[in-house]
């Protein structure tokens, strides 16, 4: 690379270029939402009424209110109920709820004495979280990568940042949108932790507590904070650092699996791993040789019925499912393990709700712009088949450099891994809901897939430079202290 390119690259007046452009191309994202599926009242009731203009939350079916409502069109104006957690309050336990409590606090400070929550302006305060992550990475890589790595991963992560199919989360109340706006945040701080020659005492249990935060947000997340913590904690050096972290774990980890045991919903959840699960995966002659799950009856009839249809809360209340069918299931039938496996990574492929509307009412958006389609384009090629052989590469790597000089240079590999970890462990926690809506439901691995890749790339590019290109600023090689 001649001189005169790399001068250019490295200049602060193409790197301010490429920030505004991503910012401005990603604040035409304000009016890209998704439609509600029914699933918003799990999120809003405890502080939100109805939708502005709509009698109620739930129009009548067939209604002209239920059809613009659901599945059709998104809607800005919420209306705030009177009093908080009026009943009925609080369907599900989720971290989320807390989230979206301080988005309705900013929407009053910026709109004033309204009683209506807004999602464009509440979006704004993810917007700055997300986009912030991501360019507090751009501006630490500045310091501590070379050119090619820095502009591969600034390239790839702006692509990412301006998909659409993730961003318009910003404009519903799916609890899902806790992992896409906070997931980068969480891996700059597992990236500045291993790219530091201190003790970062603070960003490692700070690490820790986004991690909890994240995991508590649904029942599919609840193992990212044993996913992190070995890439923050030093667990193995000192006995007081081991017990000090194991305790804070344990904590994290108590905190996480509240919302699987709790909730309106579990009982429909386990119906479906089993109705419009397991059972899904198997051939009319296979399920004939079925009778009884355990003690309980096999109800035909059931299979590949949801609770929400017409006939799915009969199914739920005679089919008595737990998780523990699908044990038995897969001891009566094996092959259900490698079809639920390829079905998993069938419907992880795709990133687009295509039932949902993601236009809001009487307006357009910019969703069609080629530049918001780009990630989409790439990842449905089989991105996470990819990403699991990247993490597979990604721990060989990590254990044959990890003690060498090199090993200044895993942070990005690092990152990468813990992100596929999070997303492929998303894969088998996600299936607690079954196979139903599958797309939806694996919305978040599919974002940590994501950017496990966009951190994979410049990785690679990161560890196989030459000692004179690592860095114009190296940061000493990370040295682990106790906590």
């Amino acid at each position: 690379m001649s001189e005169s390119i790399k001068r250019l690259f490295a200049s602060n007046g193409l790197f301010r270029i490429f920030v505004a452009l991503l910012l401005a191309l990603g604040a035409l994202h304000l009016f890209s939402g998704i439609a509600d599926n029914m699933d918003f009242n799990r999120s809003i009731t405890f502080f939100i009424d109805r939708p502005a203009g709509f009698s109620s939350l739930f129009p009548a079916p067939g209604s002209d209110e239920a059809h613009r409502l659901f599945l059709t069109f998104w809607h800005d104006k919420w209306v705030f109920k009177e009093r908080l957690f009026e009943k009925p309050a609080l369907f599900t336990l989720s971290s989320y709820k807390i989230y979206l409590f301080i988005q309705s606090l900013f929407v009053r400070l910026l709109d004033g004495p309204s009683h209506e929550y807004s999602f464009i302006i509440g979006s704004l305060l993810s917007r700055v979280i997300y986009f912030g992550a991501f360019l507090a990475m751009f501006a630490r890589m500045r310091r501590t990568e070379n050119l090619l790595t820095m502009w591969v991963f600034m390239a790839l992560a702006g692509t990412l940042a301006l998909s659409s199919e993730f961003s318009a989360y910003f404009n519903t109340f799916f609890e899902d949108q806790v992992v896409i706006i906070f997931l980068p945040v969480l891996g700059l701080l597992v990236y500045r932790i291993d790219r530091s020659a201190q003790r970062q005492r603070a960003l490692r249990w700070s690490a820790l507590a986004l991690a909890t935060f994240i995991g508590a947000a649904k029942t599919a997340y609840f193992p990212l904070p044993l996913i992190v913590a070995p890439f923050v904690f030093p667990l193995f050096e000192g006995r007081r650092g081991a017990l000090k972290s194991a305790a804070a774990l344990m904590v994290c980890v108590c905190i996480t699996v509240l919302p699987v045991f709790s909730g309106a919903f579990k009982g429909v959840n386990q119906y479906h791993a089993v109705y419009a699960g397991a059972l899904t995966v198997l051939s009319p002659e296979e399920i004939a040789t079925i009778d009884h799950i355990g003690d309980k009856p096999m109800l035909r009839e059931c299979i590949k019925v949801v609770a929400f249809a017409p006939n799915g809360p009969s199914c739920v209340e005679r089919a008595h499912s737990t998780y523990s069918d699908v044990l038995r299931l897969a001891a009566m039938k094996p092959v259900i393990v490698p079809r639920i496996i390829g079905a998993m990574f069938h419907a992880g492929n795709e990133i687009r709700i295509g039932y949902l509307g993601t236009t809001m009412e009487h307006t357009g958006n910019f969703m069609t712009v080629p530049v918001f389609s780009w990630w989409r384009d790439l990842y449905v090629r089989h991105v996470n088949y990819a990403v699991l052989g990247g993490l597979v590469l990604s721990l060989v790597l990590i254990a044959r450099y990890r003690k060498t000089e090199r090993a200044g240079r895993l942070a990005l590999l690092k990152v990468s891994c813990f992100l596929a970890l999070f997303g492929f462990v998303g894969y088998a926690t996600s299936f607690g809901d079954g196979l139903a809506d599958n797309t939806r439901h694996l919305i978040a691995a599919s974002y940590a897939l994501s950017l496990s890749a966009v951190c994979f790339v410049p990785g690679v590019l990161a560890l196989l430079a030459r000692g004179s290109d690592t860095a114009r600023v190296a940061e000493a090689a990370p040295v682990r202290q106790p906590v």
